[in-house]
């Protein structure tokens, strides 16, 4: 993996953790923008894997990268096709992923405000 961006990026769209465990600094934490959480790194795996139950063919779609001071921020389409309604997922993100050594600290999630909403729609 070239940074802690694209590991995220793997472990979203593949549900494999080990790349972005091994490029997590101790203590690194997830912020959310939707609830003004921190949480550990870790931990935040277990939203992704709910997401990955919940979604067929996750995939990220790369809209802008960009190496900021201390690492990266990214926008991205956040696609798939939502288990159960059949209908597809389009969440518009950003994420910042800040880094030291080489390992990843924090990362700032901004999530799309309809994204909830999306994956549980009902079937039309």
């Amino acid at each position: 993996m070239a940074n802690g961006l694209d590991a995220l990026n793997h472990l979203i769209e593949t549900g494999e953790s080990d790349d972005f465990i091994a490029r997590l600094a101790p203590g690194a934490v997830v912020w959310h923008n939707h609830d003004d959480s921190e949480i550990d790194a870790i931990d935040n795996i277990k939203g992704i894997d709910f997401l990955q139950q919940m979604v067929d063919g996750l995939r990220i779609d790369v809209v802008r990268t960009a190496q900021i001071p201390g690492g990266w921020f990214e926008q991205v389409v956040m696609r798939g096709t939502v288990k159960a309604s059949g209908r597809p997922l389009a969440g518009q993100n950003c994420i910042v992923v800040l880094e030291t050594d080489g390992k990843i600290t924090r990362i700032e999630e901004y999530v799309d405000p309809t994204f909830g909403q999306q994956l549980t729609e009902p079937a039309a």
